[in-house]
């Protein structure tokens, strides 16, 4: 996680809010930015309401420009494209946390959305040379789909963390000497975090560890950071009070 990883997914936010309408709807509102990354795909019954159609060609034309700026735009390096692997958790995150927002009560929303919008896409088709793991866009996804598929109330709470982590590395200044600007979220993402914790670390899921891991890994390394440049002389940032998680590399 860097500044610059987190101002792509500001720009997102900022074409489609995370947060709904007065009106309980989406709010759309920078089309244009998105337009080169939508699908217009035609929904199948067996799939989807028509009503979808227009809120979800715009939520997947998230995604695939979030894909697009961390894996397609590698380029020739692998090496990037194979660190930025771990970034695809946080736009599946934002993805079932964007799905959920409106249709959480929609009886396998997210099912839906696979199949009209990634399953029959194109645009998730995409060969991945760099990346020997992975075929595409697609495969990359099948393999994290316990991401995708996460209950409605577990998206929500990792994105929370996930985006309060964002806001930090995006406040985040080397020339000035004071954490006081984000130290409030600092807490705040801690207490998130160590409550996220505590409620899947006791169980066998796997998925969810590796997220706390990577989760962890990302704030440890902006602490790095501002004790690197002694940014922090006036308060230091909280320290995640739980035992690192073992068995995954991030």
């Amino acid at each position: 996680m860097n500044k610059t990883m987190c101002k792509k997914f500001q720009d997102v936010r900022n074409a489609i809010s995370d947060e709904l309408g007065d009106n309980k709807t989406y709010q759309f509102k920078d089309n244009i930015f998105l337009n080169n990354y939508c699908d217009n795909v035609d929904f199948s019954s067996s799939f989807c309401n028509n009503n979808f159609q227009s809120d979800f060609d715009k939520i997947s034309a998230g995604c695939v420009y979030l894909l697009d700026e961390f894996i397609k735009e590698c380029g020739v390096d692998p090496s990037l494209a194979k660190n930025n692997i771990n970034i695809v958790d946080y736009i599946l995150i934002w993805l079932s946390y964007m799905i959920n927002l409106k249709y959480s009560e929609e009886e396998n929303i997210i099912t839906c959305f696979y199949s009209a919008y990634i399953h029959e896409c194109d645009k998730y088709k995409k060969k991945i040379d760099k990346l020997t793991d992975y075929k595409d866009y697609k495969d990359i996804i099948d393999k994290k789909w316990y991401l995708l598929n996460m209950d409605s109330n577990n998206a929500s709470k990792f994105y929370k963390a996930f985006k309060l982590l964002c806001e930090m590395y995006t406040d985040f200044d080397e020339k000035k000497k004071d954490c006081t600007n984000y130290s409030e979220k600092a807490n705040e993402f801690v207490k998130q975090y160590e409550e996220l914790y505590e409620e899947y670390n006791s169980t066998n899921d796997s998925s969810y560890k590796q997220v706390l891991c990577t989760l962890s890994t990302d704030y440890d390394n902006l602490i790095k950071k501002c004790n690197d440049t002694q940014c922090c002389k006036s308060s230091s940032l909280p320290t995640i009070e739980t035992e690192k998680i073992p068995g995954f590399r991030v």
